[in-house]
C-alpha cells in the first residue's frame, strides 16, 4: 500500500512537472511568435525605409537635373535678351536713317 501511495504521489508529481513544462513551452512558443511578428514588421518597415531612401535619391537627382536645365535656360534667356537689345539698336539706327532720307 505504501509503495502504491508513493507511486501515485510520484505519478502526480510527474504530471505536475509535465504541466509546468507544457505551460513553459507554450509561453516560449508565444514569445517566439511575438518575436517573429516583430521581426517581420521590422523587415517591412526597413523595406519601406529603403524604398523611401531610393525615391529620395531619385528625386534629388531629378532636382539636380532640373536645376542644371534652369541654369541653361537662364543663360539662353540672357543671350536672347542681348540679341534683342542689339536688334532694337539696329532698328533705331535704320529708322533714324529712313527719317533722314525722308527729309532729303
Amino acid at each position: 500500500e505504501r509503495k502504491c501511495r508513493r507511486a501515485t504521489e510520484d505519478v502526480s508529481r510527474a504530471e505536475e512537472a509535465l504541466e509546468v513544462e507544457r505551460e513553459s513551452r507554450e509561453k516560449i512558443e508565444r514569445e517566439v511568435r511575438t518575436l517573429r511578428l516583430e521581426a517581420q514588421a521590422h523587415v517591412h518597415d526597413q523595406g519601406d525605409a529603403d524604398r523611401r531612401e531610393e525615391q529620395f535619391v531619385k528625386q534629388t537627382e531629378e532636382l539636380d537635373r532640373l536645376r542644371k536645365r534652369v541654369g541653361e535656360l537662364e543663360t539662353i534667356s540672357k543671350e536672347l535678351a542681348h540679341e534683342v537689345k542689339e536688334k532694337n539698336s539696329e532698328l533705331i539706327e535704320v529708322k533714324a536713317d529712313l527719317e533722314e532720307k525722308d527729309k532729303d
